[in-house]
């Protein structure tokens, strides 16, 4: 990582001090939910508060069009939407944060599996004003 100014620069990509600092907490709370399961049972949805994104009737209905338009999104880059699984919440901001865990990551032999099993686990930013995904984390 290198400095860029007030931003972060990883792997081409910059960032703020903020999506950094929820990125690193994201991949860490991941890690962290993986080593506490290790020798115990097999991590799942309901454990990290996650639903099926597929239908999105699962949600409350004014997170439903963040839910649609992260499906959307995945469609675009060629996952399916039905694989995954939303954790969803309102910031005091406004925007929509979306945790996406893939069904890779509750399956029974990535239980002693540190990180993204997969490498489909991600977060999504909606911006209700724009009624647009803008901007996305891959879980390390």
């Amino acid at each position: 990582m290198r400095m860029n100014g007030t931003k972060r620069s990883v792997a081409g990509a910059a960032f703020g001090r903020r999506e950094l600092l929820l990125g690193l907490v994201v991949a860490g709370s991941f890690t962290l939910a993986c080593w506490r399961t290790r020798s115990g049972p097999v991590i799942t949805p309901e454990a990290v508060g996650a639903v099926a994104m597929v239908p999105p009737d699962g949600f409350e209905p004014a997170l439903r069009e963040a839910v649609r338009a992260a499906s959307s999104e995945l469609i675009r880059q060629g996952d399916s939407p039905a694989d995954f699984y939303a954790e969803v919440r309102k910031t005091p901001e406004g925007e929509i944060v979306l945790q996406l865990w893939h069904s890779d990551a509750f399956r029974p032999e990535n239980r002693d599996t540190v990180g993204n099993p997969g490498g489909k686990c991600r977060t999504m930013y909606f911006d209700p004003g724009t009624h647009r995904i803008v901007r996305e984390l891959r879980w390390q």
